[in-house]
């Protein structure tokens, strides 16, 4: 019993770091606030601006960790409403719109935004 007891204490003491480490955001929060703000005045959205920047620690599947950045008010267009933006690490800018997602694979540089 005891050796049982031993043995499971010393597995967990080598798993738990592994299992509940986070990893590390792929840009830092400047940035994304950045990239975040370019997209946002490329859609001509007037006086709407950014309220928060927070981290999301991933997506079941990919675990990787992303920032989101939130509007002060929706942005209503072609029947969507955007809410904000997901920014990924490698700059990857995916639209959060209410109700569905909207994906841009091409990084923010190379968005053609009218």
């Amino acid at each position: 019993m005891k050796l049982r007891l031993l043995l499971t204490c010393l597995v967990l003491t080598f798993l738990a770091p592994s299992i509940f480490a986070k990893e590390k955001p792929g840009m830092d929060v400047v940035r994304a606030a950045k990239l975040a703000s370019d997209f946002l005045a490329g859609r001509g959205a007037g006086d709407t601006y950014i309220v928060s920047v927070a981290i999301d620690e991933g997506a079941i599947i990919s675990g990787q960790p992303t920032w989101v950045a939130k509007w002060s008010k929706p942005i209503v267009s072609d029947g969507s409403t955007e809410v904000g933006v997901r920014v990924k690490g490698d700059g990857t800018i995916v639209r959060l719109v209410e109700g569905k997602g909207s994906r841009s694979t091409r990084p923010p540089a190379a968005l053609d935004i009218r």
